[in-house]
């Protein structure tokens, strides 16, 4: 066997690994998976040829695969390269092999200048320490915010049982049930805030001057998040790639503003009587406040019944003041670079990174 980076011809064979390891494929899964697969990882617009997706072969056949997403970061106004991994799998035949172990070192052994992954088992967790790396505990949790829960209860169970007529029977109970909670999960003392619709470039110029708070921060361009957000809006008009993700809402991207300020900004799809998911909330942290109350507007706007997103410790202390739970998400933020300062970051505070710069699909 042997480990080469990916080229455009192989997506196909990839494509089918990643279907063929699916309990039960959909019908298309596979033509699906090959053009995500290219779109996203081929045809970035930062795909960087330095630091590639790999495949794993043996003779002509591909048994094992790790994408490659590289994002553009600074510290303290030092260009960075960040490459995040992403998609990691082998073939059934070669699981005994460690073979997912050898892409994983070979990756890290590349020219970026800090590697992460953020929805990472307790194998790969085992593996990334074994080659120096470290976990990100914070970044495991998610943070929930009711708004309706009833209503989010039969979404998720008509959502389970793949039956849209099942939720349309069930939403006037659950308006009744959410009635009584009113009154508990409403806004407790609203802050002042406006919230400003925003193009690619409104987001990358307020990301610009919110991210100076961060010492490493993500440095975005217009035509990279148009890009991004195009993703988005076509990943939401579709059924999931991946059979483990819900389906997803409609794109918003907001900059908020309170004293005639720039307070914050954030992306996020919001599901009608489903999750509101929070992809990026980006604020110093007394804004915080000001920032969730927006999105929790945005939210009720558009009728999900829940506000989920990651934990950021920049958004820590104003979680505390609202009423959100928090739980473990599934997934493990992980970090590994020579340079400690990049590797500590993120566990300190000091790295703002969000859902868009991460394995967040």
């Amino acid at each position: 066997m042997s480990i080469r980076p990916l080229e455009r011809e192989d997506v196909g064979a990839v494509a089918r690994l990643h279907a063929e390891a699916q309990p039960q494929p959909a019908p298309g899964a596979t033509d699906r998976l090959a053009s995500f697969f290219e779109r996203t990882l081929v045809d970035s617009p930062w795909a960087d040829g330095e630091v590639p997706s790999l495949v794993a072969t043996d003779g002509d056949s591909i048994v094992g695969f790790l994408g490659s997403y590289v994002r553009h970061m600074e510290l303290e106004g030092r260009p960075v390269r960040l490459a995040c991994s992403a998609h990691l799998l082998t073939a059934r035949e070669v699981r005994n092999q460690a073979l997912g172990a050898l892409l994983l070192r070979a990756y890290l052994a590349g020219p970026q200048d800090v590697t992460i992954t953020d929805g990472a088992t307790r194998e790969v967790q085992l593996m990334w320490e074994r080659f120096g790396g470290s976990t990100a505990h914070l970044q495991g949790l998610v943070w929930v915010e009711p708004i309706r829960p009833a209503a989010l209860g039969v979404h998720r169970l008509a959502h389970r049982v793949g039956s849209r007529a099942l939720e349309t029977a069930l939403t006037p109970v659950a308006a009744a049930l959410d009635v009584p909670a009113r009154p508990i999960l409403r806004e407790r003392s609203p802050a002042v805030f406006e919230v400003h619709p925003a193009d690619a470039a409104a987001f990358t110029a307020a990301v610009g001057e919110l991210a100076q708070a961060f010492a490493l921060r993500p440095a975005y361009d217009a035509a990279y998040l148009e890009w991004l957000f195009g993703q988005l809006r076509r990943l939401a008009a579709e059924a999931p790639v991946f059979p483990d993700r819900v389906t997803r809402g409609t794109l918003e991207v907001g900059v908020v503003s309170a004293s005639g300020r720039t307070a914050g900004a954030f992306v996020c799809q919001i599901r009608r009587r489903g999750a509101c998911r929070v992809l990026a909330a980006i604020s110093a942290e007394a804004d915080a406040p000001a920032l969730l109350a927006a999105i929790r507007a945005r939210a009720e706007a558009g009728r999900a019944a829940a506000i989920f997103g990651r934990v950021e410790p920049h958004l820590l202390p104003a979680l505390w003041e609202r009423r959100t739970l928090l739980r473990y998400g599934g997934g493990r933020m992980l970090v590994r670079s020579t340079d400690k300062e990049l590797e500590r970051a993120p566990a300190l505070g000091r790295a703002l990174l969000t859902r868009l710069d991460g394995e967040w699909w």
